[in-house]
């Protein structure tokens, strides 16, 4: 599971990026990021999912498993041509 992959798709839906988030939150990106990647405090977390207006479960909610975009955390889908 990867939170900031989590959050930067519910970001992108209401049209923020992470830079914006941790605008709204009075900290750098780097401070955002780095308190975001491995074990974020609960704290951080409640903070993020108020500013995007959902709850802290869907902030740590697993995604299918799968080869994922690492820009976007979308799912990436392999042709086999031929």
């Amino acid at each position: 599971m990867d939170i900031l992959l989590n959050i930067k798709e519910l970001s992108k839906n209401k049209g923020l990026t992470l830079s914006d988030l941790a605008t709204q939150m009075g900290i750098s990106y780097q401070a955002f990021h780095s308190s975001l990647s491995g074990n974020p405090s609960v704290g951080r977390l409640q903070e993020v999912a108020t500013i995007l207006e959902v709850e802290v479960a869907d902030l740590l909610r697993a995604k299918p498993k799968g080869i994922c975009c690492p820009h976007c955390g979308g799912k990436l889908q392999i042709v086999k041509e031929g």
